[in-house]
């Protein structure tokens, strides 16, 4: 295989095996290292500053999906949502949901996409730009959860 080094592979593999025994000879989980897409490797930012576009169409490219966004302002992260669709040979194929999720580098460059950029259209589809309500639907569940949790109350009491 062209670009494969056998040698730089073992290198990688002994430098996070050396990385772990280190932070278990300190008594520490080992460093995490989110995925490319997770919640956690988004950038920090005001909830106010991520959009939701919806009714993107399938096999839109994330690339055309960004420089439409960026007429509004500077993108800083964002992400076009997909669900695991296992096939008949048993392989995993990843197909969009339809929607995105993009973050602005500001608040205001956020607002003025949602004014000017909804019902425009991408690829032939018209899409509607909205403030991410599941940003701020998940940061109220985590809230009530340790509220409750402060409280001694349990979150599922058995009967």
């Amino acid at each position: 295989d062209a670009g494969f080094d056998p040698a730089v592979y073992e290198e990688r593999r002994v430098k996070r095996e050396e990385a772990k025994a280190k932070a278990a000879a300190e008594g520490r989980e080992p460093r995490y290292r989110p995925k490319i897409g997770s919640v956690r490797y988004w950038p920090k930012c005001p909830r106010e500053c991520r959009v939701f576009v919806g009714n993107i169409k399938y096999g839109t490219r994330w690339q055309d999906v960004r420089d439409h966004m960026a007429q509004a302002g500077k993108v800083d992260f964002g992400k076009i949502i997909k669900t695991a669709k296992e096939r008949e040979d048993g392989s995993v194929q990843y197909v969009s949901r339809g929607y995105a999720i993009v973050q602005y580098a500001t608040v205001e460059d956020a607002q003025n996409a949602i004014q000017t950029l909804n019902e425009s259209a991408i690829n032939g589809r018209t899409i509607y730009v909205k403030a991410d309500e599941s940003y701020n639907r998940n940061r109220a569940k985590e809230q009530t959860e340790g509220e409750a949790v402060n409280a001694g109350e349990e979150l599922n009491p058995k009967p």
